[in-house]
């Protein structure tokens, strides 16, 4: 398993640049919950339910890969690595 903090701190970086550049791509974020240990399975449509062992919440992210992520949807998955790095601790 990767180190959390690391991408946790990879975000941050990330969102202080995105008000300069444009917003993550859905595969960014799918990306960035692999590397943290979570697993997906398909939801209806273009939907993806993202799972993790230790949380009991689950992410929802919907759309393609190629799609610019919403601004919630940067949140939640930040919110919840961030979860996983205090429980880490």
């Amino acid at each position: 398993m990767i180190n959390c903090k690391s991408v946790v701190a990879t975000i941050y970086f990330s969102s202080e640049i995105s008000e300069v550049r444009n917003a993550k791509k859905i595969r960014e974020l799918k990306s960035m919950l692999l590397k943290a240990g979570y697993v997906q399975r398909a939801g209806k449509g273009n939907h993806t339910v993202w799972s993790h062992q230790d949380l009991p919440e689950k992410i929802v992210l919907s759309g393609k890969d190629g799609s610019d992520a919403r601004p919630y949807q940067e949140r939640d998955v930040l919110a919840a690595l961030k979860k996983l790095e205090r429980r880490d601790e």
